[in-house]
């Protein structure tokens, strides 16, 4: 019988493309920050994502949940090829007074699968300004779990008994 090291690295958060290569998925939990080009201090923003497959080939879904005063997102259009990851952010609820536009991410998932960084860029027109402001910055952030590692966290034996109902 397998230990749960022995299973996980079997793993190690890879999943096999269509081409037969290995590749890491963006699916699971990031937490990370980002940062605005041109901004005194350049503080960072956190955040703690959650990226989800959902069913179509290298598409992904998800949630955000910022640190800063916009709060929770949803991540739109979100697809990965290879390494390459790019995704829409929109806010759901942002506080009165407070006007938000989508911001598309784009960035690099490591080799290993554990670290993703890029740029971000949000264009909008405010309802006094004859022409577009663009705002840009850098993000980066780590993994948190893997949908993969989830999934196989659960022995098959004790799923099998939680869906007969018996212990």
């Amino acid at each position: 019988m397998e230990t749960p090291e022995e299973r996980m690295g079997k793993y190690d958060l890879n999943l096999l493309s269509d081409t037969g290569t290995t590749e890491h998925s963006v699916s699971g939990g990031w937490l990370g920050s980002y940062y605005y080009d041109k901004r005194s201090g350049n503080q960072p923003a956190r955040f703690e994502a959650t990226f989800s497959r959902n069913g179509r080939e290298g598409r992904f879904d998800g949630s955000i949940l910022d640190d800063a005063v916009l709060g929770e997102a949803r991540v739109l259009e979100g697809l990965q090829s290879g390494r390459s990851v790019s995704f829409t952010k929109v806010y759901i609820s942002p506080p009165q007074g407070h006007s938000v536009h989508p911001i598309t991410y784009e960035g690099t998932l490591s080799e290993d699968g554990k670290r993703i960084s890029g740029k971000w860029q949000l264009d909008y027109r405010g309802a006094r300004q004859r022409k577009s402001v663009r705002m840009t910055g850098s993000w980066e952030a780590h993994r948190l779990w893997n949908d993969l590692l989830e999934e196989e966290a659960v022995p098959e034996h004790q799923g099998l008994l939680l869906e007969s109902g018996r212990r």
